[in-house]
């Protein structure tokens, strides 16, 4: 019999006089059979004790802290019928490792993870395991890790076999449990994968059912129904690949571990690009990107997932393909799906080829949802249908289901089961359906889920410690706060803004000294470090801005009302004042906790006009003309110091308000008053960064602009050399001063489109925690800073409340004990990457969001518009619409003999067609005829 004995144990007191907790030393041998069939004995030695916390809410057992408390049965009871009393949920290894991605989603709430689970997955697969470890971290608070390995009332002396060891473990708890639960009438239930597994613990423990019986057990819904099928599709056994696999097997654990130890492998994130869904990059560090060309080599990689890849040998690198491939590929058309495989014989351009590789293991596989539509079985009376991403990125799914009736011309929402190396396309489940395509509501949710936003409203427990709507500063204030509401503050933002982050002020001291202070709102004060709210805010980590709606970071009453520095109302603030000369250096900076009194909320247009009325000698426009001036001069030596002056497509629409709809779009106008706040909020952020980073410098929240690599330019390097410009990138002053020469008289557009290029190929600004990489990479390169944070946006940043937090601390307002994360390096680097990776996801979804209504405004409604080629390929263009902020591939007709120039002006027709359930924003180039010349070929399109 394999498994586990007990060899010896020692009983060991504690020191500590009163103390009753006992620790019991155990040595423990393990039996287990190796790969090659031997029999393995490994002697482990353990210290049981007999003070853990069972996780209970309601429980103040063993020192059960705010950290610790995470478990209320009383919501299983609501939601789920299978017990009529108040239930906690108890998982074995199986079931977490059949149902991960169910308990991802929270779909099971309140559960408790037996520690011998959690290790056997541990054992199993690290995969899974680097899931487990995120469920339990970030996804679900109410769920609790229980040592029953660690603790003497479940931890059985007798010997354990391989086959029922874990079944005896788990229900030695759920007995331990059910008994010291009585007094609070909570019942432990054990989850199991199965109907055999069940078989083997009901004799041990009476209140156990299986996975699916439990999921039954939800009131009726269609979602319900979705979720009963999922579950039977996720608890079959996993087929291994067959006779005939179609893509190559991965490496073993093993195998891995070795290859990668000796470089031949190397791990990075997979993404495929938009251009081309047969090419791939692996990002393995700044410096090294490992080209991954044709779906054999991509080998079941899925974009996002993190993977192990092979890199050829030098002479098998290749050049990026060259063409546009945007249309989806079908699995029964395989020799069309591996035509790319072929192009390898035909790619001489040797003298572009860069690392190339494939993949040959998924180190973890990104558990998400995606949104598409589901293609009905295209047999009478079949199950199996074609799940149609919205990404494009993204490959067809197999969903075998008889619920797709339900979903035909509905917007659903699918997940990825298995993709084994005998199937051309992965194998998937429907989760639920989102809503009819073309419905607004339907159309905005799917772009929030693809996003990764977090859209629920707040919960009564994190809206527990919002102060009244009727609240009052405090009287007298606290000793730390400052009562500034003498100075003639004023705010300075975009048409109707509500959540006023920063307002300014301006006053002149005497003859060539002023003094500056920008306030920004104080949400430190009002959200507490380690509450349920913080805890939200820091998943949610920013506020999302679509067209025409707004995701908040945190509830209206604080982001609209308590928070935001309205005008005429006393508000709390953070400020920052600086003693500045005429040539708006600093003299004298100060940080402090303040009340203040806006007496005037600005919208953009209004402080300029303002500015402009030189015959206003008021108190407010004499402010605004001292900070333009001031913020004139800051400007220009950033200017000469190397900060980029890039470009972007900025538009914003026009509502009707009635519905809700968009009936206009312009292009955002750029004013000196945007540059003039700017400039302010700038000198706040590294004012206070170089001050945190001075107290705390392994620790302060800080912002970075890599320099982006050499290789990254060489699309704007191409385009200015056709245009017969020269641009430079040796570093970004002189990158700053020949994009400021790249001037085309002949087209107008050609500087702003370099720039727009420019901005494409720079690295993403990161947030990091001081002390975890060399201090000559803190620079922000596109600034021209050498040393940056966020403070300005508390009300819409989770960074900046850190920072906040952390300046607060340096000033005495906190103490470092009272928010250990604030100062945790571990901590704030897992912050920082949750923090970046959301703050990417937010800027796509405006993006998202500007297509979809551009669809909406040009619904029955088609436009001609001009457009301008930023990019040529042999088989296409890409095109961008500045009026509508949209950009498309063009694919040219067969035939096509029309040459277009890079940034040539064209003429080109926006639709929306619907096709196959969905909804399209159709490119045409209209002007010139791409298809003359071509024969009887159809005018060329493309789908956005």
């Amino acid at each position: 019999m394999l498994g586990r004995f007990s060899l010896a144990t020692e009983t060991l007191s504690s020191n500590i006089p009163g103390d009753d907790v006992f620790k019991k030393r155990m040595k423990i041998a393990y039996y287990n059979r190796n790969r090659h069939g031997r029999i393995r004995r490994q002697i482990v030695e353990r210290y049981v004790r007999n003070d853990a916390h069972c996780g209970l809410m309601a429980c103040n057992c063993n020192g059960g802290t705010s950290e610790t408390k995470k478990i209320d049965p009383v919501t299983n009871q609501v939601q789920n019928k299978v017990m009529n009393l108040p239930h906690v949920v108890i998982v074995d290894s199986q079931v977490l490792w059949k149902f991960l991605d169910i308990f991802v989603e929270g779909k099971i709430e309140n559960v408790i993870i037996p520690y011998s689970a959690w290790r056997t997955i541990k054992q199993r697969n690290r995969k899974a395991f680097a899931h487990l470890q995120d469920l339990y971290g970030t996804v679900n608070d109410n769920y609790f890790l229980f040592n029953n390995e660690f603790f003497v009332e479940t931890l059985p002396e007798e010997p354990l076999s391989q086959t029922d060891g874990e079944s005896i473990l788990i229900a030695k708890m759920a007995n331990y449990l059910l008994e010291h639960w009585r007094g609070h009438k909570v019942v432990p239930v054990v989850l199991t994968a199965d109907e055999t597994a069940l078989d083997q613990i009901k004799g041990l423990y009476r209140y156990s059912t299986t996975f699916l019986s439990y999921v039954r057990g939800f009131p009726k819904s269609d979602d319900k129904k979705l979720l009963v099928q999922r579950v039977k599709e996720l608890g079959k056994v996993e087929e291994k690949g067959g006779k005939n696999p179609h893509y190559p097997y991965y490496m073993t654990e093993r195998e891995l571990d070795t290859a990668v130890r000796e470089g031949t492998v190397r791990v990075g994130k997979f993404m495929v690009t938009m251009e081309n869904r047969q090419e791939a990059y692996v990002q393995v560090n700044d410096t090294l990107k490992v080209l991954v060309h044709g779906v054999l080599n991509m080998n079941r990689a899925i974009t996002g997932d993190s993977v192990a890849v092979y890199i050829f040998p030098e002479s098998k690198w290749r050049a990026p393909e060259g063409r546009f491939r945007t249309q989806e590929v079908e699995e029964e058309k395989k020799e069309e799906f591996l035509e790319e495989e072929d192009e390898e014989k035909k790619n001489k351009k040797k003298e572009n080829a860069v690392p190339t590789g494939r993949v040959v293991s998924i180190v973890k596989r990104q558990l998400k949802h995606y949104c598409g539509i589901l293609e009905p079985p295209n047999v009478k009376n079949g199950s199996r249908c074609i799940f149609r991403p919205a990404d494009r990125r993204l490959p067809s799914v197999i969903i075998d289901t008889r619920a797709y009736e339900m979903a035909i011309g509905k917007k659903v929402l699918a997940s990825i089961v298995r993709w084994p190396a005998d199937s051309w396309l992965p194998q998937g489940s429907l989760v639920r359906v989102i809503g009819q395509v073309g419905d607004k509501d339907a159309e905005n949710e799917v772009i929030l889920l693809e996003h990764d936003v977090r859209f629920r409203d707040f919960t009564e427990e994190e809206r527990a410690e919002l102060p009244r709507a009727d609240w009052k500063p405090a009287s007298p204030l606290e000793p730390y706060r400052r009562d500034l509401t003498y100075l003639d503050i004023c705010s300075v933002d975009p048409v109707g803004c509500t959540d006023i982050d920063d307002a300014l002020h301006f006053r002149e001291l005497s003859k060539g000294r002023y003094e500056v202070g920008v306030h920004i709102a104080d949400v430190s004060h009002f959200v507490r470090a380690g509450s349920p709210l913080d805890l939200e805010a820091s998943r949610r980590c920013t506020t999302v801005y679509l067209c025409g709606r707004r995701i908040d970071m945190l509830p209206e009453r604080l982001s609209s009302h308590l928070c935001s520095l309205r005008e005429h109302e006393l508000r709390y603030a953070f400020s920052v004042i600086w003693e500045l000369d005429e040539n708006a250096d600093i003299q004298r900076v100060e940080f402090t906790k303040s009340l203040i009194k806006s007496r005037r909320a600005f919208t953009y247009e209004q402080a300029q006009q303002l500015v402009d009325k030189k015959d206003d000698q008021s108190v407010l426009a004499l402010s605004l003309r001292g900070l333009m001036k001031l913020s004139k001069i800051m400007r220009e030596r950033r200017r000469n110091r190397g900060s980029l002056t890039l470009a972007s497509m900025e538009i914003r629409f026009d509502f009707d308000e009635k519905t809700g709809n968009p009936i206009g779009v312009s292009q955002k106008q750029s004013l000196d008053t945007m540059s003039m706040v700017e400039e302010f909020m700038l000198l706040a952020n590294v004012s206070v960064a170089e001050r945190v980073l001075h107290e705390f410098p392994g620790a302060a929240m800080l912002r970075r602009h890599p320099v982006p690599n050499q290789e990254a330019f060489k699309p704007l390097l191409e385009a200015a050399a056709e245009m017969g410009l020269e641009i430079k990138t040796d570093n970004n002053k002189v990158l700053a001063e020949s994009l400021d020469k790249a001037v085309d008289p002949k087209n107008p557009k050609a500087n702003q489109m370099l720039r727009m290029m420019a901005t494409r190929c720079m690295t993403q600004a990161l947030y990091f925690p001081a002390g975890t990489i060399p201090a000559d990479q803190y620079r922000h390169y596109g600034l021209a800073i050498p040393i940056y944070t966020h403070f300005t946006s508390p009300i819409r940043r989770y960074a900046d409340v850190v920072v906040h937090r952390q300046l607060a601390t340096l000033l005495g307002v906190f103490k470092n004990t009272d928010m250990p994360k604030m100062f945790s390096r571990s901590a704030l680097v897992f912050l920082s990457d949750e923090m970046n990776r959301k703050n990417r996801l937010a800027q796509r979804a405006n993006r998202a969001s500007v297509v979809l209504n551009t669809q909406f405004l040009l619904n029955n409604k088609p436009a001609e518009d001009d457009g301008f080629v930023t990019q040529l390929k042999e088989n296409g263009v890409l095109v961008v619409v500045p009026k509508y902020g949209v950009d498309s591939v063009v694919e040219f007709p067969p035939g096509c003999n029309v040459k277009l120039a890079l940034f040539q002006k064209v003429k080109v027709r926006l639709s929306v067609e619907e096709t196959n359930q969905r909804r399209f924003l159709r490119m045409q180039i209209i002007d010139p005829d791409l298809a003359e010349g071509a024969g009887d070929a159809e005018p060329t399109e493309s789908f956005i």
